[in-house]
C-alpha cells in the first residue's frame, strides 16, 4: 500500500524522489522512538509467537 502511495506522489509531480525517502526514514525513526517511549520492542521477528509464562 504504501508503494502506491509513493508511486501516486511521484506519477502525479506532487513530490520528488528525495521527498520519499526523507518520509520512509522519517517513518523508521519514528517507528524506532515510539518503541523507545514505550517500552515496547519493535522487532518482527516474534509476531504472532505468543511469550512463554
Amino acid at each position: 500500500m504504501a508503494i502506491l502511495v509513493f508511486v501516486s506522489t511521484l506519477t502525479t509531480k506532487q513530490h520528488v524522489i528525495v521527498d520519499v525517502v526523507a518520509g520512509m526514514l522519517l517513518a523508521e525513526f519514528g517507528y524506532m522512538i515510539s518503541g523507545i517511549i514505550t517500552g515496547e520492542e519493535n522487532e518482527q521477528s516474534n509476531v504472532g509467537i505468543p511469550e512463554a509464562r
